[in-house]
């Protein structure tokens, strides 16, 4: 039986990017003493970034022109795309005995099912911000809106 390796693991559930949506992998560093693993698959403008850090698989998505600080949670992603609250990622705890490779096959499954818009460029991260932040503008009018209606409806009686 081959040992289990992450490198491994992230090339076999990640290829789906390589060849159906024509990513490369940009930059990849695995640091075996700490655990730790950043891959980082483009197709410009979009950059796909897939860490492990302290036992947790977490991805970003963002665009070649904005800095890595400006690139959307991966979670946060699916959730608006999906319209589906709550959590996105699996993580080992002790209610759960999620594996490592669990953890890596579960988010491209996401990708897959909640992303191809982004993966096939008919959509731009640019453009998933920008209607992300247009939900939020609304949702927050929507919330500011019913204190003014049940302050004026309290002011009433």
């Amino acid at each position: 039986m081959t040992p289990y390796s992450l490198e491994a693991s992230f090339h076999n559930h990640f290829s789906f990017l390589l060849h159906q949506f024509g990513f490369s992998i940009v930059e990849e560093s695995y640091n075996q003493v700490m655990g730790n693993a950043v891959i980082v698959f483009a197709k410009p403008p979009t950059c796909i970034e897939v860490v492990k850090d302290r036992g947790q698989i977490l991805v970003k998505l963002g665009d070649e022109r904005l800095g890595s600080r400006e690139w959307i949670e991966f979670s946060k992603a699916v959730q608006f795309l999906s319209g589906i609250p709550g959590q996105v990622y699996c993580f080992p705890s002790d209610y759960n005995d999620e594996t490592e490779d669990a953890q890596v096959s579960h988010v491209p499954a996401l990708m897959q099912q909640h992303c191809t818009l982004l993966l096939s460029g008919e959509m731009t991260i640019m453009q998933l911000r920008e209607a992300m932040k247009a939900q939020r503008e609304q949702e927050l009018r929507e919330h500011f809106e019913s204190f003014t209606v049940n302050s004026d409806s309290e002011g009433s009686t």
